[in-house]
């Protein structure tokens, strides 16, 4: 009976121990083959990779008026500037036969210069076919050849008679203090001038128009008196 159960334990654990070692030996097998041995990490490795530095340079944004970034639209005007032009104005009765009315403009000429005008116009109307017109008005103006800079205060009068339905007699006339002037712009009367003038409109349908007169203009440089004579066509369809 020893002897019996003597050769049971010898059975026993001769196949247990081969067995145990062929699925620990296997299950080492699978884990060489599903996660190889990973590199020991030197501190070059552990240390974050940076991005590479560009070699193109972007665009630098500079600042506009606001402080903050150029928009499309200020980059628009900014190569334009005509765009930055504007003419308003608007007309308040204040009486039975008189008006006040503001006005502002600006007008860029490319490579030239600019001038900003603001004022205000007083109109007396007493009959529909007569009235008479009185303006005050700053302007700042600014010449590019020479970086000339100058501010100037005028005065002007005009006088509308409409002899008919269609026909219009104007005479105008303005005052504008001297100053230092850019001679380029001098030259091209771009900037308002002390004148003298009068004209006649025929206005023949609500698009098409014609006009033709004469402007006597006072020449800073010789102090005389250059007169000036104008046509005018006008036709909207």
């Amino acid at each position: 009976m020893k002897k019996k159960i003597f050769r049971w334990i010898v059975f026993l654990i001769g196949t247990v121990i081969p067995a145990t070692s062929v699925t620990a030996q296997s299950n080492e097998h699978r884990e060489l083959l599903l996660l190889p041995e990973k590199p020991e990490q030197t501190d070059e490795a552990v240390k974050p990779r940076l991005m590479p530095e560009s070699t193109t340079p972007f665009p630098a944004l500079s600042p506009s008026t606001t402080g903050m970034p150029l928009s499309p639209y200020e980059n628009t005007l900014k190569f334009n500037p005509m765009l930055w032009n504007y003419n308003v104005s608007d007309t308040t009765m204040f009486l039975k036969h008189f008006s006040y009315m503001p006005f502002g403009q600006r007008r860029t000429y490319i490579g030239l210069g600019m001038n900003h005008d603001i004022g205000a116009s007083i109109l007396w109307s007493p009959t529909g076919k007569l009235s008479l017109e009185t303006k005050i008005f700053i302007s700042k103006q600014f010449g590019y050849m020479l970086s000339s800079r100058q501010v100037s205060t005028g005065a002007g009068l005009m006088l509308n008679y409409d002899i008919t339905d269609k026909l219009r007699f104007r005479l105008r006339g303005q005052y504008v203090t001297p100053g230092h002037t850019d001679p380029f712009l001098d030259m091209m009367n771009l900037f308002p001038q002390t004148n003298v003038g009068a004209d006649l409109q025929y206005k023949a349908t609500e698009k098409a128009e014609v006009g033709m007169g004469v402007e006597y203009q006072f020449d800073k440089k010789s102090n005389t008196w250059k007169s000036e004579y104008s046509g005018k066509v006008k036709i909207g369809f």
